[in-house]
């Protein structure tokens, strides 16, 4: 074989080495991009679904938070403002469902950071209600029972939704503090001061107590600044109901005395 045949089948060998090469990389690389679309694709659609439930839980939180107690009674919701809750609670499920396949299996930590928002702010709704309702904060496990045991709700997520709910309670707390009759008479009230501002005072003082003795690793996901500003949020909740039933009950007995 002559020198230039021997070059020209060398260099032909090569140029179809490379084409393949080329085309193996380029089938490779088409792989890749169609996973990361597909990502950005759920991630998006992660994210409507979390903007949507915020919002359906946001809109029950201030239906509770229109409804007035009274100490004989308890918390009473009207027909319609029941139904509203429902339908929201519906919406919400309806929306987690449709992100079930990127929330449920085990590549839901990829998308945790897009849907822990909303994940607190419906734990947050849930546990508001339950203490309305049922004079109690829901545990973990009863609230993972009602989102649904599949979705994977962080431990995290249901502490930092605690946190956010004793803002509401000391909202719930100022504005029922005091309980008036048909007749205009107080009912039921210690020192004019209503039977769930103290409850919920009671409740806001064993969580900060609870809270604030934690110790927490520096590896946890608790360690940043969002449970720390929580925290202190829950403590100044805790200090404007307090303040505020002291408030009432000097104001009642200034009253008395000057009667």
């Amino acid at each position: 074989m002559s020198t230039g045949s021997f070059l020209m089948d060398f260099t032909t060998g090569i140029a179809d080495r490379s084409e393949e090469l080329n085309a193996s990389i380029e089938s490779q690389f088409s792989k890749y991009r169609s996973k990361l679309d597909a990502y950005h694709d759920s991630r998006d659609k992660v994210i409507k679904a979390s903007r949507d439930v915020t919002s359906s839980s946001k809109k029950i939180i201030f239906s509770l938070q229109r409804l007035k107690f009274t100490t004989a009674l308890g918390l009473t919701i009207p027909v319609k403002v029941q139904e509203e809750i429902t339908g929201y609670e519906l919406k919400i499920q309806h929306i987690l469902e449709s992100v079930a396949s990127e929330l449920k299996d085990n590549s839901s930590w990829r998308y945790h950071r897009q849907i822990s928002g909303a994940y607190q702010e419906y734990i947050e709704a849930l546990l508001f209600r339950g203490f309305l309702l049922n004079g109690r904060i829901f545990t973990y496990n009863e609230v993972t029972e009602i989102i649904g045991k599949d979705f994977m709700v962080p431990e995290t997520d249901y502490i930092l939704g605690l946190l956010d709910t004793t803002g509401e309670l000391m909202r719930y707390a100022i504005t029922n503090m005091f309980i008036k009759s048909e007749n205009d008479c107080v009912k039921e009230s210690k020192d004019n001061v209503s039977s769930i501002a103290l409850k919920i005072c009671s409740v806001l003082r064993l969580l900060a107590i609870g809270f604030s003795s934690l110790i927490i690793p520096s590896s946890s996901s608790l360690a940043g600044n969002e449970f720390t500003k929580k925290l202190q949020t829950l403590k100044s909740s805790l200090d404007k109901v307090e303040k505020g039933i002291c408030s009432r009950v000097i104001r009642s007995n200034e009253f008395v005395q000057s009667i």
